[in-house]
């Protein structure tokens, strides 16, 4: 297996495990793993609830892409693009919350994590190296007849 495709398997890997492990939590109780992660207690509302748990589900799917790539990231390449992008719209909106000071301390640290999941997302990428081969005239007539 070449190197590239190595790495790109361990990035989704361990990026589909650690959805998995934030995603499963949110799903089935998204305030008990608020307050797990520091929140302060506050009412339950329908809506928190809700929010909660679509997140989670959006955490589990996002993992069950990751995991796919893990057993082939050059099939399911398009992974890789998403992972970044996730992770920098993540690391804003825990950047928000470190400047509008309303969240707890463990929130600051995912910052870098989610960081790193964008930079990773863009160096472990498999690479594409599909170069399109030059057609004769000759060679699609024989392949698409009129």
């Amino acid at each position: 297996m070449r190197g590239d495709l190595r790495r790109a398997r361990r990035f989704a890997a361990v990026s589909a495990l650690a959805g998995v492990g934030l995603g499963v939590a949110l799903f089935l109780d998204p305030y008990r793993w608020a307050r797990g992660f520091g929140w302060p207690r506050e009412p339950e509302t329908d809506v928190g609830l809700y929010f909660g748990r679509c997140l989670g589900a959006l955490a589990l799917a996002a993992s069950f892409q990751g995991a796919r790539a893990a057993l082939d990231p050059e099939e399911h390449r398009t992974y890789y693009p998403f992972a970044e992008v996730t992770g920098w719209l993540l690391a804003a909106a825990h950047t928000r919350g470190l400047i509008e000071g309303r969240q707890p301390p463990i929130e600051h640290v995912e910052i870098v994590a989610w960081l790193g999941m964008a930079v990773g997302a863009r160096r472990w990428a498999p690479s594409n190296r599909w170069v399109p081969l030059p057609v004769s005239r000759e060679a699609v007539a024989q392949r698409c007849p009129r």
